[in-house]
């Protein structure tokens, strides 16, 4: 749930692009080879694919709330208000 809640706050503030590439590298970069060595190379099977996956999903929400907290909110409101009234 706060994946998806970070993940949203993210595209709301126009980051997609960002989103996108936290994205590939928690799932293709950390959660599927980290899954491949514990499933085949460690012998852990299904359960090892499983905790990679985990900890890939688990990257990604940290690097997004991190990104999250560390917005500037206020600056957000301008661009936003810029945006919309010229």
């Amino acid at each position: 749930m706060v994946k998806i809640c970070n993940a949203g706050i993210a595209i709301g503030a126009g980051r997609q692009k960002m989103v996108a590439y936290v994205n590939i590298c928690s799932y293709y970069v950390v959660g599927v080879p980290l899954g491949i060595l514990l499933g085949y190379v460690a012998k852990m099977e299904v359960k090892g694919i499983w905790i990679g996956m985990i900890i890939g999903v688990a990257t990604q929400t940290f690097v997004l709330a991190y990104i999250t907290s560390r917005t500037d909110w206020e600056e957000e409101v301008i661009k936003m208000m810029i945006t919309f009234l010229f």
